[in-house]
């Protein structure tokens, strides 16, 4: 009945070394996903960066550059009104390459909805500019409703660029703040599991220790069946097998 036992109760119970390098492994494979969770927050925090660089701001800053156009091609026109002199028209036409260079470079970062109807209001606006050139008008702001018209919707593409900064930046803050949180948690569940494993490990031997050393005393002293009870399947285990055979063995001489 023993017999048979015993290879169960060995199966049981990890040798020390096995012990050993199965929390080594459990904490390098948890301190490896911490610094691998710590290396992709990194690069999609730097990922979104390169993406607010590339697109948001840019798109604020050629929003500013559009008004600071459109305003001076307002103020040119209505000079040309007033003094009807070539010149203007060649500053309003440089004024208004400069204008569609921007919008050109807004349309292949973000070619919506807002940015199609800007497209089509500054197309009206210029049709209605070059109609007040030919007709000679004395309109002091020529086309000030369409002008007016373009730089609203200048004013929306701006703004609905900025909230979606301000939310991509808020989800950025939100992910660092994960991405720290669990490298942390599993940086420290890693090393709590090895002063864990290193305890035990510690607790086991200590105690096992104490044990053969009361049981060597009861040997001793003549009690050669005194069992010190130390499960098997280790180091410490075998040490006891071979004490209580040692212990049979004495009994048998004495």
């Amino acid at each position: 009945m023993s017999d048979s036992t015993k290879p169960l109760q060995t199966r049981t119970r990890f040798t020390l070394i096995q012990k050993l390098i199965v929390s080594y492994v459990a904490m390098l494979f948890l301190t490896t996903t911490a610094l691998a969770f710590s290396v992709m927050g990194l690069y999609s925090l730097n990922r979104t960066a390169k993406e607010i660089a590339k697109t948001d701001l840019f798109i604020i800053d050629s929003a500013n550059r559009l008004r600071e156009s459109m305003l001076a091609q307002e103020r040119i026109a209505g000079k040309y009104a007033i003094l009807k002199s070539d010149e203007f028209k060649l500053l309003y036409s440089q004024r208004q390459s400069e204008f569609l260079a921007i919008l050109g470079e807004i349309g292949q970062r973000d070619n919506n909805g807002l940015f199609r109807s800007l497209v089509a209001r500054y197309d009206a606006y210029r049709k209605e500019i070059e109609r007040a050139f030919a007709a000679s008008t004395t309109e002091p702001l020529p086309a000030k409703k369409e002008a007016d018209a373009v730089v609203s919707l200048i004013e929306d593409l701006s703004s609905s660029r900025q909230k979606l900064l301000g939310k991509k930046l808020a989800e950025a803050d939100r992910r660092e703040a994960d991405t720290v949180k669990l490298t942390l948690f599993l940086a420290f569940s890693g090393f709590i599991l090895a002063v864990t494993v290193a305890a035990l490990n510690v607790h086991s031997i200590s105690t096992s220790i104490r044990k053969l050393k009361k049981g060597m005393h009861r040997i001793a002293e003549g009690d050669f069946d005194y069992d010190p009870q130390i499960p098997i399947g280790d180091e410490i285990g075998a040490l006891a097998e071979d004490f209580s055979r040692m212990g049979k063995k004495l009994k048998e001489l004495e």
